[in-house]
């Protein structure tokens, strides 16, 4: 159900993507690229415990966070072949 819930999230993640301003794909796509990164280094996961179902999430965050940025680097390039 984990894994459903983040698939969902990141599908519904570049949905959005598709449709908003060029500021604001830049700002979450680094924001959850940031907030990933920090869960991995000060998260204290622990592979036997409870904890490791925050692998899943920092997964999540990274695929969210490139994927978001895919989507603002296809638009870049549109507008800048367009011109």
């Amino acid at each position: 159900m984990t894994l459903l819930g983040l698939l969902a999230a990141l599908i519904g993640g570049v949905a959005w993507a598709s449709e908003a301003p060029l500021v604001h794909l830049l700002l979450a796509g680094v924001s959850a690229g940031v907030a990933a990164f920090l869960l991995i280094v000060f998260g204290n996961i622990n592979v036997h415990g409870p904890s490791v179902i925050l692998i899943f999430l920092v997964l999540a965050g990274v695929a969210g966070s490139a994927l978001i940025l895919l989507v603002a680097a296809i638009r870049i390039a549109q507008r800048a072949w367009k011109r």
